[in-house]
């Protein structure tokens, strides 16, 4: 996954959905999905460390938390860059968050997806390249975004997990998506991985179908738990 460093506020401003541009002296030549990284070290000068220093501001961005640093905080997605004119300069506040001189370019970022626990790494000038392991404790797997959507404060939540660890955490184990029924799933601890209805048919042929949980399931039949009623029916 393409990755970038940001400096303190702006990571956070991306992070929670409002900044909405990242301005920089080049274009890249890539736009999709992008984890936001926080530099290691928070800046010394500049409208960043006066942000920093504005106790109003600090508290309405970080809610009186310690400001993070040197961890990957959200995914959003690079959707388009522009040359920035005279003519298309956004309205305040956003105008604050970067450097509009005329000349440079405007990324216009995607809707965040906030990490509810930030990924300890190391950053890199530009555009970079990070290889996220899953978070489950003690799993060191590839792994991927699984998100969903908190509706009490409008916003999308996520976490990295490989196949196993996300259908063990009520996600699908294909596309990430956030299933009903993760109480049962929460509970099931044998290996293989869940897909929801519209996965299934990307993932060969599967053993069988939880009609309770809407999901198609992959395992060795031996390694559900006995004590658990998954309502299963095969495949026709």
């Amino acid at each position: 996954m393409k990755a970038i460093t940001l400096w303190q506020p702006p990571a956070t401003l991306v992070a929670k959905d409002l900044k909405h541009y990242e301005t920089r002296p080049w274009q890249p030549g890539y736009r999709g999905p992008i984890a936001i990284h926080a530099a290691k070290a928070l800046p010394r000068q500049g409208w960043c460390r006066e942000k920093l220093d504005d106790k109003i501001f600090r508290e309405v961005v970080f809610g009186g938390e310690e400001v993070p640093t040197g961890v990957i905080l959200a995914v959003t997605t690079i959707e388009e860059v522009t040359l920035i004119t005279t003519d298309n300069v956004p309205g305040w506040p956003e105008r604050s968050f970067g450097d509009y001189t005329p000349g440079r370019y405007m990324w216009r970022l995607g809707r965040p997806t906030l990490l509810v626990e930030p990924i300890p790494a190391r950053g890199l000038q530009g555009l970079w390249e990070w290889k996220p392991k899953c978070q489950s404790p003690g799993c060191a797997a590839d792994a991927f975004l699984c998100e969903l959507y908190d509706d009490k404060d409008n916003r999308d939540l996520g976490w990295f997990y490989c196949p196993e660890h996300a259908a063990q955490n009520g996600f699908c184990s294909c596309c990430g998506n956030f299933y009903s029924g993760t109480s049962e799933m929460e509970r099931w601890s044998g290996k293989g991985a869940w897909y929801c209805d519209n996965c299934r048919g990307d993932n060969g042929d599967l053993d069988e179908y939880d009609e309770e949980l809407d999901l198609w399931a992959d395992y060795p039949g031996d390694l559900l738990p006995g004590n658990i009623d998954f309502n299963l029916v095969e495949m026709s």
